[in-house]
């Protein structure tokens, strides 16, 4: 009794984990992000805007998002000191999107530093 007890608990086990091997994992988006030279921008930000979902892009520049319905999605990318840019996709299966990010120019108004001495009496 025991033996048959065992061997229905082990071939339970089996067709469950053999089923949740061949789930459907959903739509994916992936990547990399990159400097106008080519350059990739580790740690550069993508979000699906209007979601909680984001990553940061990885040293190469690649990134993923997983498991994703399809539809229609509006990517952000940005990193600090580049321009953001956002992505409007309708996604179905595996989509590729590379990025550019362009380099901001910061223009400033004159800088006058000023000092005094004092003296000590």
């Amino acid at each position: 009794m025991k033996k048959l007890f065992f061997l229905l608990l082990f071939a339970a086990f089996t067709v469950i984990s053999l089923a949740s091997g061949y789930h459907d994992n959903g739509s994916v988006i992936k990547g990399r992000v990159s400097d106008t030279r080519g350059n990739p921008l580790a740690g550069a930000a993508i979000t699906i805007e209007g979601t909680y979902y984001g990553v940061y892009a990885a040293a190469d520049g690649s990134y993923s998002f997983t498991n994703l319905a399809d539809g229609s999605y509006s990517l952000r990318f940005s990193f600090t000191g580049y321009e953001s840019q956002t992505h409007e996709v309708d996604l179905s299966g595996v989509l590729i999107l590379d990025v550019v990010l362009e380099q901001l120019s910061f223009m400033t108004e004159d800088v006058i530093i000023k000092a005094t001495a004092w003296e000590l009496n």
